[in-house]
């Protein structure tokens, strides 16, 4: 299994939508979605440690990461921009978000080590 880390700033709908999208539609996955305010420095950095792959859903994030939990290993950081958190849990906006993240995950895959389903 590909651990894969996704973080947005509470981990309740960015990261989760990045979450859903791995979880039913790529494998070998393993993927937890975590908040980078919701989580003290040595649940993120255990998090972190754990994980072959971080996807941070704002490259401010990395930022702010580094500095609650301090260096990361090389290549580990993935950046999806989707923006900031106004896109909620039901409706248009939540569509506009899984769509990011498929668009982001079908030029991206490769990468993280994983498959679409199916293939």
């Amino acid at each position: 299994m590909i651990k894969v880390l996704t973080m947005c700033r509470v981990g309740l709908s960015r990261s989760l939508a990045m979450t859903d999208v791995l979880k039913f539609h790529f494998w070998p996955v393993d993927v937890v979605p975590v908040g980078l305010s919701r989580n003290s420095p040595e649940t993120l950095r255990m998090l972190v440690d754990w994980a072959d792959h971080v996807i941070l859903m704002r490259e401010k994030f990395h930022k702010e990461l580094v500095e609650l939990i301090g260096p990361v290993t090389e290549g580990k950081i993935k950046i999806c921009e989707v923006g900031a958190d106004v896109h909620g849990y039901v409706g248009e906006g939540r569509a506009h978000l899984i769509n990011a993240c498929w668009a982001w995950l079908r030029d991206n895959y490769q990468t993280l080590g994983i498959k679409p389903v199916g293939s």
